[in-house]
């Protein structure tokens, strides 16, 4: 539990607070849906999916977060541009919370732009995200579209250690012609929310939490991250049944909260009924411990909705 003697920022997207000090404000949460592999999705290509089922998911993940007055917020993965437009118009109806663009392709995530910009909801995107790969292409297309919010990615695979990860962030580290921050800024993107990259355990997860609190005290940007992949090389696990598994997700999850997460890309949508309880009573306990470190916790609606 702590206290930055940097000035915290916070954003704002869609009706979202992510950021501030610790026990501030509640972890923002964002469920990850149509990924590769998930059963509701029939065709990849074009986007076709079983929408009651999607319907469902997205009531439960809204649910959850009512319940615990943790935001919820959107993750939308597709793999090919028609896809992330079918699955975008869906995702528009069923929530009115931000909704993450991602993909691996830079012209599916584009593709995802330009729907915002034609569905006057450019202001509800979170890009995710901008990292190593970013181009000039890339920089002139965030600009002249508006979007103002995006993941920013600190994976540099030519030092993954915390001064690596930091560099990338800071002036490029050789990697980027300049530091992703500045890259970012040239974009457009005046709401960052910095993820430290996290890599599989025994290769640098725990350097990824580390430079997470790093950034976070050196920019006061939020910071977060899908943490819930950390475990998923552990060969002794997949052994397991999925209820550990399940519960190892979790556990993730708060790990990185209690080490002052501002956001998680917390993984797949169906994990919303566990997740969010279990981030909401961390969230709860960061909070009790802040207000003793002068944190003004009033606006934390998770630590008023479990403790009163």
């Amino acid at each position: 539990m702590l206290r930055f003697q940097t000035e915290q920022r916070t954003i704002e997207v869609a009706g979202a607070t992510i950021g501030g000090q610790p026990g501030e404000f509640p972890t923002a949460l964002a469920a990850t849906i149509f990924y590769e592999g998930h059963d509701i999705v029939r065709d990849m290509k074009k986007g076709e999916f079983d929408k009651k089922r999607a319907k469902e998911l997205v009531a439960a993940h809204e649910a959850a977060a009512e319940e615990t007055g943790n935001p919820a917020l959107l993750h939308v993965f597709a793999a090919y541009p028609e896809a992330m437009e079918t699955y975008l118009n869906f995702a528009a109806d069923a929530t009115t919370g931000p909704l993450l663009v991602d993909s691996p392709s830079l012209d599916v995530r584009l593709a995802g732009v330009r729907w915002a910009l034609e569905a006057g909801a450019i202001d509800r995107i979170v890009y995710n995200s901008l990292n190593l790969t970013i181009t000039d292409e890339e920089i002139e297309a965030l600009r002249a579209s508006g979007v103002s919010c995006a993941i920013v990615l600190a994976f540099n695979p030519k030092d993954s250690g915390l001064n690596g990860r930091l560099k990338l962030l800071e002036d490029g580290a050789d990697v980027t012609d300049a530091g992703l921050l500045d890259l970012a800024s040239a974009a457009g993107i005046t709401k960052v929310l910095v993820d430290p990259a996290v890599t599989p355990i025994g290769n640098g997860a725990g350097v990824a939490v580390r430079t997470a609190l790093a950034a976070k005290a050196k920019w006061g940007h939020p910071v977060g991250s899908g943490i819930h992949n950390a475990p998923a090389s552990l060969p002794w696990l997949s052994d397991k049944d999925r209820k550990v598994k399940d519960c190892v997700d979790v556990a993730t999850n708060v790990l990185q909260v209690a080490m002052c997460a501002d956001y998680l890309l917390y993984g797949p949508i169906e994990h919303a009924p566990y997740v969010f309880p279990a981030v909401a009573v961390a969230d709860a306990i960061v909070a009790d411990a802040a207000q003793e470190l002068g944190t003004d916790i009033s606006k934390n609606r998770t630590f008023t909705e479990l403790v009163g």
